[in-house]
């Protein structure tokens, strides 16, 4: 069993970095229509060096040392911002500069449900959580500025079943 983390909206603060690029930076991610969102992607991905400049939750590295404690392990698994040439290379030193551990793995897809199967998935996007299900993994919604860390943690601690 292995568990995999994903990047934005968990350890990174994406959402919060993206609304700086919309016309009206008050109104947050979760309010804005989809047509405003999409004109925010776009910005985005003409901004370069976006993923290296976004800050860090204060709590992702602890999760991340959790996870470790939990499974003698930690993998991420990110999607990539279609569009954007430069976001793999980018959110890979992102890790390297801001989160204290060497990751076991690291994945770049926007197909994450492929690698489902008796895994745990911890993500802040509903989709991806169930999909992830529907393909026979286990998720655990988790979204670093509107749920208590111990959250996902407790439920980590729950799922995870070392492979004996």
């Amino acid at each position: 069993m292995k568990v995999y983390l994903d990047m934005d909206g968990v350890i990174a603060d994406f959402f919060a970095e993206a609304v700086k690029h919309s016309d009206d930076s008050s109104r947050g991610w979760r309010n804005m229509e989809f047509r405003d969102a999409d004109r925010v992607l776009k910005r985005v991905r003409k901004t370069p060096n976006f993923f290296l400049d976004i800050p860090a939750f204060p709590m992702a590295n602890t999760l991340v040392q959790s996870i470790v404690n939990i499974t003698g392990e930690c993998r991420i698994m990110s999607s990539p911002l279609a569009g954007y040439d430069t976001c793999e290379d980018e959110k890979a030193e992102w890790l390297r500069r801001n989160i204290h551990y060497d990751f076991d793995e690291v994945i770049f897809t926007d197909q994450k449900y492929n690698y489902a199967q008796g895994n745990i998935l911890i993500d802040d996007y509903g989709y991806n959580c169930r999909m992830w299900e529907k393909h026979g993994g286990y998720a655990i919604k988790y979204q670093a500025d509107e749920n208590h860390i111990s959250d996902s943690i407790t439920a980590l601690q729950a799922l995870y079943k070392p492979q004996r």
